[in-house]
């Protein structure tokens, strides 16, 4: 499995139509083989930076997605971007994890 990082940078007054369009590319995208998940943020000091983290079984997936579909091409030329890394997007392999605590549990786990 790969954890892929992708940051969009949206242009002024276009969000709500990035937002709109790259909803329906990443529910295309989460229907590819290999796709297991696909989440957007948003920047909170810079509103208009995003950065979609994408869980995908390889690399290989990721590019195959990528470079046979054609719906994802139509739109993805579709979105209002200023800048964007998706041809440059830095993939990661997990290292490791830490589970958070259940809330209101104050028991410390060793």
């Amino acid at each position: 499995m790969i954890d892929t990082f992708v940051a969009f940078r949206v242009l002024p007054g276009r969000a709500a139509e990035f937002e709109a369009i790259h909803r329906r590319l990443l529910a295309h995208m989460c229907e590819m083989p290999g796709c297991i998940d696909a989440s957007v943020h948003r920047s909170m000091s810079e509103p208009l930076a995003y950065m979609v983290h994408g869980r995908w079984e390889s690399k290989e997936a990721w590019d195959r997605a990528h470079q046979t579909s054609a719906e994802f091409r139509t739109l993805f030329v579709q979105l209002p971007l200023e800048d964007h890394s998706v041809s440059r997007a830095s993939f990661y392999e997990p290292a490791y994890a830490v589970a958070s605590r259940p809330a209101g549990d104050l028991t410390l786990r060793v």
